[in-house]
This record gives structure tokens, sequence and C-alpha cells, in this order.
């Protein structure tokens, strides 16, 4: 079989020289565009390119749109009245971003139905390339026309110009995040889906040369035993194998701890067979060298991010909670938006040696100190709900060493987050969490608490004819165990210690019955709703449904769409059972914006996909 090696001389590039000889019409015929082998990298690789720097632009010109024109105009309260040009269009965008589909039983949940449609048209593009052009195979008619399958060419050059994109869109800190905006985390739709794509093109690139030696050739065995290529090229595909189909949903989330521990030693071994495969056949190193160059900038990136910017002095303090939530403190001078997330190494092995070598997100649950006069450090803030792995070992580490630290490295923070420009726009929020998502309520309130004092607000009101206060906030929080209250009810009395200003109101469900039922004595009336204003204070502004079951959160929605046609702005972090009703309630709004004149004229949404 022989080991693997490069052909010799090595060079960056192989020749171009063709001695034809065929017939001149039939050299004539093999050398046109889309079939010649010699400029098959330039036919098939530079249109893969094109495409993704096409569809690489369009996000960016999005971007920029959203970034110089939409949010500043947002921001402006005369052109926040209804504007058709402006709110018709949106309402379209945002239908397609926020709507999805799922097969509960199984615990799919698809991407956004405007991605679904983009990737449709990716597969199209690449379908219309690979069986576009004739022929699949070259003539048998006696003549050498060349070894390779002409269908085996064209998919494996798009294969390998997809390579560099496909591994750069999976790092956290990335430069197509730069330019488009679109963090890292919801990158991964695109990694996952070139990664199929480029498998698929791996495939249909192989199959064709066991067809051509078997049935043309009958030399199958005699190529396995002596060309090293063939041999490589199935050495990749085992790994690239591993990395698709662990990546599906509920393979993934049902075995995430292998998924993770392997990802990175299936990824390198793919490569490595996957260059020798390619053996700098015409321009093929030319994309390595470009995924190197993107993927190292992204990691050099991240580094000085994490060991230059962050720093080392950083120590994580463990609080365990009632109901068996921690709740980690992180002092920094680090800052962040609300919504974003980080990625935590934890430097010691009281919690595993092998969580000394990776990095674990976690939503912030807390706020910058406000203002550039303020003083002291910030602290990070989130709450680890365990349930296996890292998060039962924190739980562990909670409960045998109350109250003491532990050194961590920080990288990040990651994630869109909630811009300013949003609650500078909307006077009308709407907060909706399940379980540990909890904590991501927390930023949004104290954010709105800061925002403006209650007496401007009021007074902003009255000149734009609004009866009631201008400013709006209502939560849902849906929780297992009426014992995961407590926490929250503390935290959200130490913001309340300056007023809200505006209309708030906090409503936690149960869900669990036999906590619900427990619940039900010590909430009051559970069909009373505490509706607060101005002066609302700690727990008094919280109601608690002991419903035993999650709320209806789509006609929740309807509702607030209804009641009020201003501008509304929803958050979500939760399971994504909860995101998807949640997106899918916000898109249907999207629709209610378009047709009809008694619903908000515009719905924002966002949504955290870390809890």
């Amino acid at each position: 079989m022989g080991l693997p090696g490069l052909d010799q001389p090595v060079m960056l590039h192989s020749s171009r020289m063709d001695m034809c000889k065929l017939s001149p019409e039939k050299c004539a015929w093999r050398s046109q565009k889309w079939r010649y082998w010699y400029t098959a990298d330039y036919d098939y690789g530079y249109a893969t390119v094109y495409f993704l720097i096409v569809l690489i632009a369009c996000f960016t010109f999005a971007h920029l749109f959203h970034l110089f024109y939409l949010s500043p105009r947002m921001r402006s309260r005369r052109n926040a009245k209804s504007n058709k040009l402006v709110d018709l269009p949106l309402a379209v965008v945002r239908y397609f971003t926020y709507r999805e589909f799922a097969i509960k039983r199984i615990g799919w949940y698809s991407p956004a139905f405007g991605l679904i449609l983009l990737g449709c048209a990716a597969w199209v593009y690449f379908a219309g390339l690979t069986l576009g052009p004739k022929p699949y195979y070259w003539p048998r008619d006696g003549n050498n026309y060349g070894s390779s399958p002409p269908i085996a060419t064209r998919t494996g050059w798009m294969a390998v110009a997809l390579m560099p994109f496909t591994v750069a869109s999976a790092a956290k800190w990335n430069w197509f995040t730069v330019v488009t905006g679109i963090s890292h985390e919801r990158l991964q739709v695109f990694h996952r889906w070139s990664s199929w794509l480029m498998f698929v093109l791996a495939l249909i690139h192989t199959f064709p040369f066991i067809v051509y030696h078997i049935q043309v050739k009958h030399d199958m065995v005699e190529e396995w035993n002596t060309d090293v290529v063939y041999w490589t090229g199935v050495a990749a595909l085992i790994p690239q194998a591993w990395l698709n189909f662990m990546s599906i949903g509920p393979i993934r989330n049902r075995f995430y701890e292998t998924f993770r521990a392997f990802h990175y030693i299936a990824a390198a071994l793919f490569l490595v067979f996957f260059f020798l495969h390619c053996d700098f056949r015409l321009t093929s190193w030319d994309y390595f060298i470009a995924m190197v160059i993107v993927y190292g900038l992204s990691l050099v990136g991240s580094a000085v991010q994490t060991y230059l910017l962050n720093g080392f002095d950083h120590r994580a303090t463990f609080e365990l909670q009632a109901d068996g939530i921690v709740r980690v403190r992180i002092p920094t001078h680090i800052t962040w938006k609300p919504g974003q997330h980080i990625f935590v190494r934890f430097m010691s092995t009281a919690l595993g040696l092998p969580n000394v070598l990776t990095m674990h997100p976690f939503s912030i649950c807390s706020l910058p100190r406000a203002g550039k006069d303020s003083v002291g450090v910030n602290e990070i803030v989130f709450y680890v709900r365990p349930k296996g792995g890292i998060t039962k070992r924190i739980q562990e580490f909670a409960k045998t060493s109350p109250g003491a630290s532990l050194p961590v490295l920080l990288d990040g923070p990651y994630g869109s987050g909630i811009d300013s420009a949003a609650f500078e726009s909307y006077d009308r929020f709407f907060v909706i969490a399940g379980g540990s998502g909890g904590g991501t309520i927390l930023p949004i309130l104290e954010t709105l608490v800061r925002r403006v004092p209650q007496e401007k607000a009021l007074a902003k009101g009255a000149e734009e004819g609004v009866a009631d206060p201008v400013l709006s906030l209502q939560v849902v929080w849906v929780v297992r165990k009426y014992e995961s209250i407590a926490w929250f009810q503390e935290q959200v009395s130490s913001i309340l210690l300056q007023r809200f200003p505006g209309f708030l109101q906090i409503s936690i469900y149960v869900t669990q019955p036999d906590q619900a039922r427990s619940a039900e004595g010590q909430a009051g009336d559970p069909d009373k709703s505490a509706n607060v204003s101005g002066s609302a204070q700690g727990s008094d502004v919280i109601s608690i449904y002991p419903t035993g079951k999650r709320p209806d959160l789509p006609a929740i929605i309807q509702a607030a769409t209804k009641e009020d046609t201003r501008p509304l702005a929803i958050t979500a972090c939760g399971p994504a059972s909860m995101l998807y009703d949640v997106r899918n309630a916000a898109a249907a709004a999207q629709v209610g914006a378009f047709n009809s004149q008694d619903t908000a004229r515009r719905v924002w949404l966002h949504t955290e996909n870390f809890g």
C-alpha cells in the first residue's frame, strides 16, 4: 500500500503542461471550459470561492446598513413613528430570520427559515456545477482522455475550495464576525452546512474512481495496493464522516462530551490526510495556505484577547444556591453588553484535569459598572445548573468548598448581545427565560433601571401624548422548582433599590406539578398579577403562577403585540423548545405587522443560545 508522502520534487503548484495525444478534434473537445482537467481548479474552485464571497458580501452589506442607517434612525423618536417604507420590508426580513421548524419527538430544531432558503440555494448552485457540465465519465471509445472522471474532478475542486471557509467559520474569534456582524455561535449553522456539502462532494468525488477502476480498468485492487492517493482519500473520509454525523443536533446533544473530546482530533486527522491526498495538484495547496492564514489569525485574535487583554489575574468564586444552582462570580476589568457570553477555562485540577485544557461557555448575568467615572472593578456573574460533565463538577466543588475560589482564564465576551440602540429605541420590552436562563433577565432589568430617571420618562410620555409611563418591561420566567426563585428574588430586590422608571411586571411559572402545588400555598392568588409602576420595589413586582406546565408563550406574545401598537423588543434565553415557540411567535407578529394596523408596528427579537 505504501506510506503516505508527497511527490518529488515538492512544488507549490503542479505543472499544467498537457501532452494531448488524441486527434485535434478530440483534444479541442477535451480542452473546453468546465471539462478540461488542467484548468478545473480555476473553473470549479473559483466558482465556489466567488459564490461564498458574494454571500459574505450580502451579509456585510446588511450589517453596514444596520450600523449606518437603521440603528441611527431607530434611535430617533421622530423616526420611530410608523413608516411603511421601512416597517414592511423590515417585517418581511425578520419573518424569515425568526421562523423555525422542528421535529420535537427527536429533539431537532431547524435554523431560521431564511437560512434554510439560503442553504437550498447553495445546494442548487453546487448541484448545477456538479450535474450541469457533461460528460460525467470520459467516453469509452478506446481513447485515453484521462484517468480522472470529469464529475470526480469537479466535485473534488469544489470540496477543496470549501475547506478554508468551513474551518474558518468554526472559530470563536473570526473575520466573518468582524465583517458581517454574525456572532460565532450563529455561524455554526454555516460551519455545519458547509461541512456536509464538503462531505457530499467528497463522496461524489470518490465513487466515480471506484466505478472507473472496477468497470473500465479492472485494476481497483492494484490501485489500492500501489497508489497512496486512494487510501489517503479514504483515510480522510472516515474522520470527515465522524465529524458530520456526530454534529447532527440530537446526536450531538446526546453525546456532547464525546463529541467535543474527539472533535479536534478527528478534524486534525481529516486535514492531515486531505493534505496528503491533494499532493500539491495544480493550486490545491493555495486553499490550505488560505485556511492556515485565516484560521491562524482567528487563533491569534482569540489568544490576544484571552492572554493579553483579559489577563491571568481572574479568580472565580462559587456560591451554591438553595435549589442546587451555583452562582459564579469573577471580578474583572472586562466590559460587555447584556446578552453576551464568555468562555471560561478553570485552571485547576479541582474540577478535573480535562477542564484545564478546554473552554466552557456561560451566559453573563450581570452588567459592568455604569458611566466613565465609575470606580471599582466589574464583576462577571453567571448561574450554572448542574446537568453533567463540568456543570456537575462545579456543583460538587461548591458543596465541598463553599466560598472557595479557583483561577480562571476568560475568552470573550462573545455574541452580538443586545445593542444599546435597542435600549434607546424601544420603550416596550418583553423578556422570556427558562431555568438558569433566568439570570439573563437581570442585566436587562438593570440596564432599563439605569436608562433614564422616572421623572424624565413621565415628562417624555406627556410630551408625546402617552398617558401611561413610557417605559414598560414584562418578564416571563419558567422554572421547575419553587426553590429556584429565592436567588432571583434577592437579585431583583437588589437592582430595584433604585426605582424602575415605568411599568414593570414579572411573572414566574412553576412547571413541576408537585412543586407547583407546594408553591400555590405560598404564592398568594395565582390568578392575580402584580402590575407595579413607578416605585416598584423588590419582590413586590413578582407574581408566581404554580401552573404545573409551561405557559402558552405564543399566546402571551400575541397579547403583548396586540395590547399596545408601539414597537416591541423581545429577548429570550432558555431550552431549544422554548426558543422555538418564542421565535415562531415573533415571526407571526411580523405577519400581523404586515397585514394589520392593530398590532405592534415593529417586533424585534434577540435570543441567547447559551443558558
